[in-house]
């Protein structure tokens, strides 16, 4: 039968076992977090290297997979029709910045940013921001 002292000799080992498993679970989850950051760094670096390929030819191109991907339909999309704010939403999607960052960068709310990209993916017929930057680089947008 547990008495009140054996209750209270009870408790503070619970206590201890709990906080140490929290502490535990707390490491493990900042050491995947600090992972995923590397990653994230990592791809956003092999994205603007991607970006200055393009931009100096070095990975350009044929007219033909240029035609490809060129916006088709009604709707289609030309460098005049962007605005500045669009241009650079463009750009900064094609190094890899998320949508979060780059509505911060251009002064525009997250959920303007992120609306402005899904329409300038519709209309490149893009299935990524990534592509979407890269496609509008191979059409001379940016």
């Amino acid at each position: 039968m547990l008495t009140l002292s054996g209750l209270e000799a009870a408790a503070p080992a619970s206590a201890v076992e709990a906080v140490s498993a929290i502490e535990e679970i707390a490491d493990q989850l900042a050491g995947q977090h600090e992972e995923l950051l590397r990653r994230q760094r990592r791809l956003a670096e092999t994205h603007a290297e991607a970006l200055r390929l393009l931009r100096s030819g070095a990975a350009g191109p044929s007219d033909q997979v240029l035609q490809a991907e060129r916006p088709t339909g009604g709707d289609s999309l030309s460098s005049t029709d962007l605005s500045s704010t669009e241009r650079a939403l463009l750009r900064l999607a094609a190094e890899g910045c998320t949508d979060a960052a780059a509505a911060s960068r251009l002064h525009v709310s997250h959920r303007t940013a992120r609306r402005m990209m899904a329409a300038l993916m519709e209309r490149l017929g893009a299935r990524s921001r990534f592509e979407a930057g890269v496609k509008a680089v191979r059409l001379g947008w940016l």
